[in-house]
């Protein structure tokens, strides 16, 4: 039996059960709908000009999804924004959604402060903490989801949200058919790739498996799949504890195919792994042919993934859910906790301490 698919492994090593925060996934995403539908979107001005999403990290990466989901429909500009001071064309007629699972997110709370002395009207998607706090003094409108969890293993209560946001403005349509649609897809998914099927029949054990011990490049082409490819690279390095790399297409095709020339660059350690979803057209189709062909050339292994599903909602969150397990079934064959994240603590902590030297 592969280590795998022994339930030893597991319990040895995911303390937090971060699997079970995985498998459960669908779950999230069902109740994040329901959380939605019922919140008090009656503070939302339908008449903004813009919209402007704040946030880092785990947080930030269901704002970047729903952009990429609703530029395409949307007659606004939509834009992420991740840092402390935010763009000089914020005003009051730009829509703010502040998103922080924790609620003290430094960078988002600093920006979110800003939109308020603005007078920009916004929107708070959070657990609590001081951003909860701060956006109901201010009467603004608030999405309180469930807490206890890590950021990244909430995109389903830190992005469903969102379309619902977006769909009262207008910007993007999603109903509770295309919900019920998706969270049965997503089961689907689990089934397939979660713990209790075998490494033989399953893809995302067999891919941790080439990925172990190599170094993880993520390519997705630019758009939903794109921003796959950026979650995966987050999600390996943060559940699997690997240096991990994402690019997108046609952007890496004037830049970094440049890099597949010297194989001393790459060697025979890379996995190059491709997120299509079918829907690419024919140039970016040539563009990532030729790539991964150059790739293969120099002795890096690629792994071709086209996902299906019934439109670009539900090919984007399978995506982003098969590389969910492929981070888990890494970290245990890396013998490590998924959940644990002692450097980024480190990180905030320092910048904390300057904030109290800088309040004294």
């Amino acid at each position: 039996m592969s280590e795998l698919d022994s339930g030893a492994l597991y319990e040895e090593l995911d303390k937090s059960d971060m699997a079970g925060l995985v498998e459960s996934f669908s779950d999230q995403v069902s109740r994040a709908w329901q959380i939605a539908s019922q919140a008090d979107l009656s503070h939302l001005y339908r008449k903004s000009k813009r919209v402007l999403f704040l946030g880092m990290g785990g947080s930030a990466i269901g704002s970047s999804l729903a952009c990429a989901l609703a530029e395409g429909e949307s007659s606004v500009p939509l834009a992420v924004h991740r840092g402390y001071e935010l763009p000089a064309w914020v005003d009051k007629n730009t829509l703010v959604v502040a998103v922080s699972y924790s609620g003290n997110t430094l960078e988002t709370l600093s920006a979110y402060q800003s939109a308020l002395e603005r007078k920009a009207p916004t929107v708070v998607l959070t657990s609590g903490g001081k951003l909860s706090q701060l956006a109901k003094e201010k009467k603004q409108s608030v999405v309180i989801i469930p807490k206890g969890m890590p950021p990244r293993a909430s995109l389903g209560y830190l992005f469903i949200p969102l379309l619902k946001i977006l769909d009262s403005l207008g910007i993007y349509s999603i109903g509770d058919e295309e919900v019920e649609s998706l969270v049965k897809a997503l089961q689907g998914v689990a089934e397939e790739v979660g713990r209790k099927r075998a490494e033989r029949d399953n893809s995302a054990k067999s891919l941790a498996r080439q990925l172990h011990g190599n170094i993880p490049l993520v390519y997705g082409g630019v758009g939903v799949m794109g921003v796959a490819a950026e979650r995966w690279c987050g999600q390996l390095q943060e559940n699997s504890k690997v240096l991990a790399f994402y690019n997108v297409f046609p952007e890496l095709c004037h830049n970094q195919v440049i890099g597949w020339v010297d194989r001393a660059c790459v060697g025979e350690r890379v996995v190059l792994v491709s997120l299509t979803d079918g829907e690419e057209n024919p140039w970016l189709a040539k563009q990532i042919e030729v790539t991964l062909a150059m790739a293969e050339e120099r002795k890096a292994t690629v792994v071709e993934i086209t996902v299906s599903g019934e439109n670009r909602l539900e090919k984007a969150l399978k995506a982003i859910y098969m590389g969910d397990f492929v981070s888990l079934y890494l970290a245990m064959l890396n013998r490590a906790d998924p959940t644990e994240t002692d450097n980024i603590s480190r990180l905030k902590d320092a910048v904390a301490e300057v904030d109290e030297k800088r309040g004294d």
